[in-house]
Order: structure tokens, then sequence, then C-alpha cells
């Protein structure tokens, strides 16, 4: 994986793959993964600044949050803006589960920044980033049902 991740504290996390095996196996019980992306344009106008967000989260219990941030230079429009936010999802989702550290992708299901609300910008990609999505078997959770994308991301990206 290109950048590290890090727990919300700042320690950085080597392995990630690892990081998440060891995390639910001393926790013990039933778990989900999230992996969203949200992203902000920086100062520069066509710099964008991306935090990608895996939410391990406790069925009934509660959620342990790591993060990686990413920048990408030369993003002038808002689709590429938002496809590379479904891009870096589907990523991590990928190497987690290729890292064989899951056999399911039921336990594991990308949240994604957009919206079914044909007035709102981010409807451009809907259609075409939920079925891209679907075709590697993940589930797949949009606006207003996608709170890893959607506030933890998006809360990681401006800190």
């Amino acid at each position: 994986m290109r950048n590290k991740f890090k727990k919300i504290d700042g320690t950085i996390i080597d392995n990630i793959s690892e990081y998440i095996y060891d995390y639910i196996d001393l926790q013990r019980g039933e778990f989900k993964l999230f992996v969203g992306t949200d992203a902000q344009r920086l100062k520069h106008k066509n710099t964008i600044m991306y935090a990608t967000v895996i939410c391990i989260y406790k069925v009934g219990k509660g959620a342990h949050v790591v993060y990686r941030k990413t920048k990408r230079n030369n993003i002038k429009d808002l689709f590429n803006k938002l496809w590379w936010e479904v891009e870096d999802s589907l990523q991590i989702a990928n190497e987690l589960k290729h890292s064989g550290l899951f056999l399911h992708t039921d336990i594991l299901s990308i949240h994604l920044d957009l919206s079914p609300n044909k007035k709102d910008g981010s409807n451009m990609l809907y259609n075409s980033a939920v079925g891209y999505i679907k075709s590697f078997g993940y589930d797949v959770k949009t606006k207003p049902d996608s709170p890893v994308a959607s506030h933890i991301a998006d809360w990681c990206v401006r800190r």
C-alpha cells in the first residue's frame, strides 16, 4: 500500500492486514469492515487530499477507525475527484481481500460519498460506481447510508 495507515492518535501501522487480523483476534466477536474515502481540494486548486478509512466494527459494541491520507495533483474536475474516491476504496478492499485475511467479501462493504439524488453533483458517477464496486462482489452503501465515507473520512481528511 502506498501510504501507511495510522490510528486516530497518529500511531503508524506497518502492515494494515496484520493489524486488522490481530485486532479482531484479540477482541473476539462478530466483526464487519467498512472502507470509505472522502476528498478535499487544497489551497492549490488542482491538488486534492484524500482520506481512506477502514472502520472495524464490532457488531453491537462499537468501532475502531484507521486511515491514510494521500495527495493527488492535477485533478481539475469533480468527476475525477470523485472517481479517485471510488478507486481508493476499492483498492484497499481488494488488498485486504487478497491478503488472505478475508475469505468472503460479505463482511466487508464499501461506503461511497455519492448521492442517488439526481440534483446532487456526485450523482454523475452514482450508477457507474455502484455497478463497478458490485462487480467485485462487495456490498455498497451510498448517501445517506455511508457514514464511513460521508462522515468519518470527511473528518479525517480535514484534520
